[in-house]
């Protein structure tokens, strides 16, 4: 095999895992069971830009339900 490899083999932003399905919410609190709390070994932090699993702002800010079609979460990208 060559080429650059699938998104799930490489860093990707949660929202976009092709492992774990991401729901669209305004919820700015993460919330357990919502199933965006949950992301693969290669997931990352919209927001952020670690790894999910090093984001202090995972749930208790909501960025698990960061994406990039939402004006607010780009905003908190901009200035992060």
């Amino acid at each position: 095999s060559g080429g650059g490899g699938a998104v799930g083999t490489r860093p990707h932003p949660r929202h976009q895992c092709p492992n774990n399905g991401f729901t669209v919410t305004e919820d700015r609190v993460g919330i357990k069971g919502s199933g965006n709390n949950v992301g693969c070994l290669m997931c990352c932090c919209y927001v952020c830009g670690v790894n999910y699993q090093q984001c202090r702002f995972w749930m208790s800010d909501g960025h698990c339900n960061a994406h990039n079609k939402d004006n607010v979460w780009r905003a908190h990208k901009q200035f992060q």
